[in-house]
């Protein structure tokens, strides 16, 4: 518990900010996805929070349509908590390479799941859809 209260208060302002950017673009935009908002095309992890809600409903199958790497992120974040915070592992050394490995791999997942997807699905349903009221389409439409 102390170590998270650690890297709590040693992170707070990053979080604080990023909570608060969260809110304001859900507001303004009705998107929290700063890619799709500008560009109007979904990014590699659009689908994660509506898959993680289908989740919370219990509705696996439209989590897994939704965003298919929601639960092996789930995992790894899991493991890292336990790891980090029940075990009090320091990042550095081999729980720092373990990590940068996890993630390496998970951004790569991130990227063949969102190129299948953009292949396969775009612009077809939500989450791989066009957001016509992206902010670059509407600079040009001027």
């Amino acid at each position: 518990m102390k170590l998270l209260l650690k890297d709590i208060r040693k992170y707070y302002i990053a979080i604080i900010i990023t909570v608060l950017s969260l809110t304001v673009l859900h507001i303004v935009f009705h998107n929290v996805c700063l890619f799709k908002i500008l560009f109007g095309i979904p990014c590699a992890a659009c689908g994660l929070t509506r898959a993680g809600i289908y989740l919370l409903q219990g509705n696996v199958t439209a989590s897994v349509r939704m965003h298919p790497l929601l639960l092996p992120v789930l995992v790894e974040m899991t493991v890292y908590c336990f790891l980090r915070y029940g075990k009090g592992y320091e990042y550095r050394g081999k729980f720092k390479r373990y990590t940068q490995g996890v993630l390496l791999i998970t951004l790569i997942l991130m990227f063949v799941v969102y190129f299948y997807r953009m292949y396969k699905v775009f612009p077809g349903e939500a989450p791989m859809d066009y957001n016509w009221y992206c902010l670059f389409h509407l600079y040009h439409l001027k």
